[in-house]
């Protein structure tokens, strides 16, 4: 979507935003304090306010949508290069796990500011301007209470919060417990994550193509009038989401089992993540509710998330969908 006053973000400014945040995370760890998470989090939060003043220069939030996948990588990245010894196997194989979560999407979802700059804002980002009763973004409270804070800062601690865990796993070196059975858990519930959201956002493109009256390069900016209930789509109206859960889950695993978190601090975190996702099911729920014929029908019969007693999930979408 567009505001009125929605600016063109160019190729080359994407570039030199995540260029100037490769750079940001690299003085940050070479110059940091003794601990690494406070180094992660100061890095984080740093890099995320100077993509924010990207956003506002060329009036457009939509230079965030990347950074909340190139991030949790930077860090890891800096974490590893300055543990006090060599990389373990846990280490090694949860940095495994990040790439291939990292390259699923950028392989499925290749970002236009990298080849085209971007013309357009998600749509997310007008919708939450609408509910503070603005129409365009403009003023203070679009660009420090929409576009700092809810589309910025918000999105980077949600992750956080579950990346943080995995921080002494990757700074430990190879001082770390020798790998068990949760080890292959955490392998196998992350790659599982990974798997249902490349075949969840796969089936789904191939529905969309095959409904859409499209080119290739047009489709996902069209709305499609028809649900999908294919593979995945046929257990839970928002698979992809899951997915994502599933594999900051399986993570978090990897650091319980190495000792170096409680399962109370691991799930929290994970916790949380999964109630924003449910939150973001219900806003996409209700944006199809307005845009596809008979979505009243798939939500009675499927749950958002994960497959629950529909009950269950009914009362959450009363809480969470405003009633018209």
């Amino acid at each position: 979507e567009r505001f009125p006053s929605t600016g063109f973000l160019p190729a080359y400014a994407c570039w030199l935003c995540y260029f100037l945040v490769g750079v940001g995370f690299s003085v940050c760890f070479a110059f940091s304090p003794s601990d690494a998470w406070q180094t992660g989090f100061m890095a984080s939060m740093l890099t995320t306010v100077l993509v924010f003043c990207f956003a506002f220069v060329f009036k457009n939030t939509s230079i965030y949508d990347p950074y909340w996948c190139w991030f949790p990588l930077f860090s890891a990245i800096g974490w590893m290069s300055t543990a006090e010894s060599g990389p373990s196997a846990r280490s090694c194989y949860t940095l495994g796990l990040l790439m291939a979560w990292f390259l699923r999407y950028n392989s499925q979802w290749p970002w236009e500011g990298w080849t085209h700059g971007i013309r357009t804002e998600d749509w997310r980002y007008p919708m939450m301007a609408r509910k503070l009763g603005l129409r365009d973004s403009v003023g203070l409270l679009y660009w420090l209470g929409v576009s700092l804070v809810g589309s910025h800062l918000i999105p980077t601690l949600l992750v956080w919060f579950v990346l943080a865990p995995v921080q002494k796993v990757w700074t430990s070196g190879l001082s770390v417990a020798p790998l068990g059975s949760l080890d292959l858990l955490a392998v196998t519930t992350s790659l599982g994550g990974v798997a249902l959201q490349f075949l969840s956002d796969r089936t789904l493109y191939n529905f969309r193509k095959a409904n859409i009256k499209a080119n290739e390069g047009e489709l996902e900016k069209k709305v499609c009038g028809k649900t999908c209930r294919e593979g995945p789509w046929a257990y839970s109206r928002h698979p992809n989401y899951l997915g994502e859960v599933l594999f900051w889950l399986g993570m978090d695993l990897a650091a319980v089992a190495g000792g170096w978190t409680s399962w109370i601090s691991a799930f929290g975190g994970i916790a949380n993540y999964a109630c924003f996702f449910r939150v973001s099911a219900s806003l996409m729920d209700a944006r199809s509710l307005r845009n596809r014929p008979g979505y009243v029908e798939v939500m009675k019969e499927t749950s958002a998330l994960l497959p629950c007693p529909l009950i269950v999930d009914q009362v959450l979408d009363r809480l969470l969908i405003p009633q018209s």
